[in-house]
């Protein structure tokens, strides 16, 4: 019930709601660069992700050093998606979030539509 409520006050508190496409990775080094361990924010196992929520990696015209760390919404297919900010994306993606699943994981909706809420700490 508190996620609920939560979700629907992020939405309307949200600073910014953007389409994008969503997508899933893995840490490993054909998904990455040379270091799956380290993002663009710093060491995966530094990242500040809560219970339930997962690592996001944003295209680099969304990605901003401010984010790192910063709790976003993805909705994708009626799913809400938790997570926090921690990685960027090859340049060649424009508008895109990449959901970093754990190893032998497959998200169920591979490639989709969807949208992107954040909310900036004043």
């Amino acid at each position: 019930m508190f996620r609920v409520t939560f979700f629907l006050v992020f939405i309307g508190l949200a600073s910014a709601q953007v389409p994008v496409t969503v997508t899933y990775y893995h840490a490993v080094p054909g998904q990455t660069d040379a270091d799956p361990d380290v993002a663009a924010c710093g060491p995966i196992a530094q990242a500040p992700v809560g219970e339930g929520d997962i690592m996001v990696a944003l295209s680099r015209d969304l990605f901003s050093r401010e984010l790192c760390g910063q709790l976003v919404l993805v909705r994708v297919k009626g799913e809400v998606v938790w997570g926090v900010v921690w990685d960027t994306m090859h340049p060649r993606f424009v508008r895109y979030v990449d959901l970093l699943m754990p190893a032998g994981v497959r998200w169920e909706h591979g490639k989709a539509k969807g949208e992107l809420f954040w909310r900036y700490d004043d």
